[in-house]
């Protein structure tokens, strides 16, 4: 569920939704307006990301030897792509960025991370 307004979310309503934010099951986003205008994917030099299901994550897994989750380069959730696309902690995502020069494209991986406090 994503939530819209000119100011971002009070201190009430961050407090009466608990962390992080729940709602029957489902995690509630909050964003402001300009958030949502200044969508990060669609600038020119923001490759496109997509998160990986359960079945391509095990695929890429095996492929890169990868036996746990600290092996994956990271990404923290304040990326603002990571929040545009509502990016959980521990979701595979992959980045397949354009070469100009070299032929075809070329697929980086980063595990989503928390971010800081």
């Amino acid at each position: 569920m994503c939530v819209v307004s000119l100011d971002g979310p009070t201190p009430c309503t961050k407090k009466g939704n608990g962390e992080p934010p729940q709602a029957g099951g489902r995690r509630i986003q909050y964003l402001t307006y300009v958030q949502v205008l200044r969508d990060p994917s669609s600038h020119c030099m923001v490759p496109k990301h997509r998160r990986l299901d359960a079945a391509e994550r095990g695929v890429v897994e095996a492929r890169y030897n990868v036996a746990q989750d600290a092996d994956w380069p990271k990404i923290p959730t304040k990326d603002p792509v990571c929040r545009f696309y509502d990016f959980t902690p521990g979701d595979l995502q992959e980045i397949q960025r354009v070469r100009l020069v070299s032929c075809g494209d070329q697929r980086y991986y980063r595990l989503v991370v928390a971010s800081p406090a």
